[in-house]
Order: structure tokens, then sequence, then C-alpha cells
């Protein structure tokens, strides 16, 4: 069973503040909008999503992230192995602090600059070809963009080659690539729009299941 005390927040947090609307206010005003998702270990994804993944954690399985931040404490504190490509030295060197500060060591951060200016550039980087081909039980789909073109959908490709069956592919900010709503080989697909931490505005975060 998933250790159900590493994580802090509400488990079902949107039915716990349909249950308590007298915290939904002091959420949005002191804690959601006044703090980033790095600052309260949370990805930077819509609540229903994060509900979403929380439910389908186990201990002990492989998550690789494209971008990482507040998701990589989320997934390390509940025993998850983890896996981030990093774009950002900076970025890097925060998140593995917070590790080490919460004594974390289920975590590889590894380095790796987003140097390419197109398609073909990213899909022979070392950027997106970081690690050996595994399986994953988990692959966040997140990190840098490009304005000509988009990354994700590149990566997301990627993580369908790599995903376990039974795993879940997660989509940042999925309102910007509608075409991966029917160029994918999952089961079903989950659309999570809504609020989320650190956010002034809404957002929408796709589960793709296999």
């Amino acid at each position: 069973m998933k250790n159900q005390h590493m994580y802090t927040t509400p488990v079902n947090f949107v039915s716990f503040m349909i249950a308590n609307p007298g915290l939904w206010k002091t959420y949005l005003t002191k804690c959601a909008f006044s703090k980033s998702a790095f600052e309260q270990d949370l990805p930077w994804l819509s609540v229903e999503a994060i509900n979403k993944i929380y439910d389908r954690m186990e201990p002990g399985m492989k998550v690789l992230e494209f971008g990482g931040g507040g998701s990589t404490l989320f997934f390390a504190k509940n025993n998850l192995s983890v896996t981030t490509i990093e774009s950002s030295m900076e970025y890097k060197t925060n998140i593995e602090s917070k590790l080490l500060s919460n004594n974390l060591t289920n975590v590889e951060v590894l380095y790796r600059p987003f140097e390419v200016t197109n398609e073909a550039e990213l899909r022979n980087s070392k950027y997106l070809n970081s690690i050996p081909d595994a399986g994953f039980d988990i692959i966040l789909v997140d990190g840098p963009e490009i304005a000509d073109y988009k990354a994700r959908p590149i990566c997301f490709e990627w993580a369908e080659k790599n995903i376990k069956a039974g795993g879940i592919i997660v989509v940042d900010d999925s309102w910007r690539y509608p075409q991966l709503l029917t160029e994918n080989n999952a089961i079903y697909v989950d659309e999570c729009a809504g609020i989320g931490p650190g956010r002034k505005g809404m957002t929408k975060t796709d589960i793709f299941y296999y």
C-alpha cells in the first residue's frame, strides 16, 4: 500500500474542499497563489490531475519527468523512483537542495541543456535521449518549448514507446496540443481542466492511460 503519511496535502483535494467550503477562500488567497507549486512540493498541474495521479501511485513505481520542480518532490515524498531531465542548472540546483533537506535519495536529476532549434535536433538530442529505453509507470511531459515548433508532442511520442502497460503519461498545459487527443495509442484519456497550485488562472492537464 502507498504511504498515506508522506503527502500532507489532502488526498482527495477537490472533495475535501467541497466538504469544507470555509477553507476554499483561505487556500486560494494564502496558499494557491501566494506560493509557487515548487514551494508547495506539488506538480504545476490542475488539482484534478494531481488527485488522479496520486490515486494511482504506489511506492517503487518508476517515474520519468521531462522538466522537474514541485512534481519531483511530490513523487519522491511518496516513495517513487524518479528520473528527472532538467534543462535549467538553476532549477537542478534548487531541486537537489530541497531533496537534500528532505533526506530524499530516490531521485536522479540529469542536467541536459535544451540546445535545439528544430524538430530534427530535438529527436537526436541528449535532452530527449538521456537514458536507455526503459519501462516507466509514470511519464510527465513538461519542460521547455520553442516558439517555432512544439517540443512536448515529440517528447510525448518518445514517452509512448517507453510507458509500461498500466502506466500513465501526463501532459502539462495540454490545451496547447489538441492533436494529442487523437494522435495517441492510449486506452483512454482524462482531460483535467481547472485551477492548480501556484496558478491564478485555469489550466488543463491530460492523463493518457495505457
